[in-house]
């Protein structure tokens, strides 16, 4: 896939090849088979994990996100810079974003022993040309340095958005504004002489953009807010779950010694029913 996600696992479908999650942004990125890739834009995280859990991946794919939320096809490439490993890529990327010169980026290129194996393979030999150069130049190099602005941004967001975090209760925050919003509508309904006029229409306008915005905006609150919860009960069942198998694997030797002598004695007591009962707890 041409974006990167956190969360990408490969899948047992005859449809699905892989899929990624990406928790922050709440977006899931399937890749078919036959290299067709969509992304798809606010998925909740039960979602993703219903997905990977279901026993046909295909049909809750169709049944539960196809159709259900808004995603778009990323682009495929199929020249030769664009079926070279990703490694090389990034290297390749990072070359060209140095602007290093032309001539020895193509020098430097195809003489890499996977290169040579992909071109010998696949292109009869024919190594990669400054046509190829300039073609990944305006498309693949330029989707990593718009995924690699956006990744700064967003971490740039996200820090400002943990910092508005630490002062004022975002959700509460919404609220507020709600509130400062209905003061306004109450305000010009107060000082209303009755009179339909052109100024009080635009202030109305104005009012009624202001609350469309601020609907969205708590709706996208609410729902990142729930998603967020969501993820993180779903790292604590995790963490609780690993934390029981840790300590019954810690516990059972011990558990192991107090049935078998307990045994031992149901037994008898003897060497004979010591060993009869060290026999049936290493089957249990």
């Amino acid at each position: 896939m041409a974006e990167m996600y956190a969360l990408t696992i490969a899948v047992n479908s005859s449809n699905l090849s892989t899929v990624s999650y990406d928790p922050w942004q709440a977006t899931l990125a399937i890749e078919f088979h036959g290299g067709r890739s969509y992304v798809y834009y606010g998925v909740p995280w039960t979602e993703y994990v219903g997905l990977l859990n279901a026993a046909s991946h295909g049909k809750y794919f169709h049944a539960n996100i196809r159709d259900r939320y808004a995603f778009r096809r990323l682009a495929m490439r199929n020249g030769k810079i664009a079926r070279l490993p990703s490694s090389v890529q990034e290297e390749l990327n990072l070359r060209l974003n140095n602007n290093e010169d032309g001539a020895a980026t193509l020098e430097w290129l195809n003489g890499l022993p996977e290169t040579i194996e992909l071109v010998s393979r696949d292109f009869n030999g024919v190594p990669i040309s400054k046509q190829n150069l300039y073609e990944w130049r305006q498309g693949g190099f330029r989707e990593w340095r718009i995924r690699s602005e956006l990744a700064r941004e967003a971490g740039e967001m996200s820090s400002s958005a943990y910092e508005i975090g630490q002062v004022a209760d975002v959700p509460e925050l919404a609220g507020d504004l709600v509130t400062n919003l209905a003061a306004r509508y109450a305000a010009i309904l107060n000082s209303w002489d009755g009179n339909v006029d052109r100024d009080m229409n635009a202030k109305l306008r104005v009012l009624r953009g202001l609350a469309q915005d601020l609907a969205l905006v708590q709706r996208t609150i609410d729902r990142a807010t729930r998603q967020k919860n969501e993820f993180h009960e779903h790292l604590e069942e995790e963490r609780k779950r690993s934390l029981k198998n840790a300590s019954e694997r810690a516990l059972a030797p011990i558990w192991a010694k107090i049935r078998a002598s307990s045994l031992a004695e149901f037994f008898g007591g003897t060497d004979q029913a010591k060993r009869l009962a060290e026999f049936v707890s290493a089957i249990q």
